[in-house]
C-alpha cells in the first residue's frame, strides 16, 4: 500500500526519501525511491541535518536502503553537509559498523576523506572497541599515520581512549610510535582520566620515546 501522497514533485519526493531515512522506515524509503526521488538527495538550506541519502542509509541497521541507493546511483563518495559516506558510517560508533563500511569500500568509497576536524575514517574507527572497522580501511589502503587537525593519528585517538585493544592492532599494522609531525601516543595515552595503565606500558614496550613532548 502507498504511504506517500500522489502528485509529489521531485522536491518533496527528495524530501521524503530523507525523512523516511532520519527515521529508520526503509519501506518508506524504497516507495520514494520508485516514485522518483534522487539517489543522491540532499536536505534544503538551512536545515538542521544536512546529511545526504547515503550518509543517513549507512548508519541503518537495515542496509537494503543503502544497498538500493548504491544500484539507484548513489555517489559513494559525495559529501553532504561537509561529510561523505565513508565518514558517517565509521563515527558515533562504538562497536562500528562492518557491514555498511564493507559495502562502501566494495564499492569504491575512499578512505582518505576527512571531516571538518581533519579526521579520515581510521580516526573514528580507531574508538571502536574492536578493530573490525579499522581492519578493513586498512585493507583497503587507509593512510595509517595521518594526523587530524589536532595532530592526532588514528594511534593517537586509540591511545587517548585507554583502547588497548586497538592500540595493539595499529601498533602490529605498522602505526607509528612516534613521528615528528604528529602529537606522540605515550603523551595522549598518560593524560587519560582513567589513569589506565596498559597503553602506556604497550608503547613503551614499542619502543615508544619517552622524552617524546607534544
Amino acid at each position: 500500500a502507498h504511504r506517500l501522497p500522489s502528485g509529489l514533485h521531485k522536491a518533496e519526493l527528495d524530501a521524503s526519501l530523507l525523512d523516511a531515512l532520519r527515521g529508520g522506515d526503509v519501506a518508506l524509503a524504497f516507495e520514494a525511491m520508485e516514485r522518483g526521488a534522487d539517489a543522491n538527495a540532499i536536505a534544503e538550506p538551512g536545515q538542521r541535518d544536512q546529511r545526504g541519502a547515503l550518509a543517513l542509509a549507512v548508519t541503518l541497521p537495515d542496509l537494503r536502503a543503502l544497498r538500493a541507493l548504491i544500484v539507484a546511483g548513489a555517489d559513494v563518495n559525495g559529501r553532504a553537509g561537509g561529510i561523505a559516506p565513508l565518514l558517517a558510517a565509521t563515527r558515533d560508533s562504538y562497536e562500528g559498523r562492518g557491514e555498511a563500511v564493507l559495502t562502501l569500500l566494495a564499492n569504491g568509497a575512499d578512505t582518505r576523506h576527512t571531516d571538518a576536524d581533519g579526521n579520515t575514517p581510521l580516526h573514528h574507527a580507531a574508538r571502536c572497541v574492536e578493530p573490525v572497522v579499522a581492519a578493513q580501511l586498512l585493507d583497503a589502503g587507509a593512510p595509517i599515520d595521518a594526523v587530524n587537525h589536532d595532530r592526532h593519528t588514528a594511534l593517537g585517538v586509540a591511545s587517548a581512549n585507554a583502547n588497548e585493544r586497538m592500540a595493539a592492532f595499529l601498533l602490529e599494522r605498522g602505526a607509528q610510535a612516534w613521528l615528528e609531525y604528529a602529537e606522540p601516543p605515550l603523551c595522549l595515552a598518560t593524560q587519560t582520566a582513567e589513569d589506565d595503565p596498559a597503553v602506556v606500558k604497550l608503547l613503551l614496550k614499542r619502543k615508544a620515546r619517552i622524552e617524546a613532548t607534544g
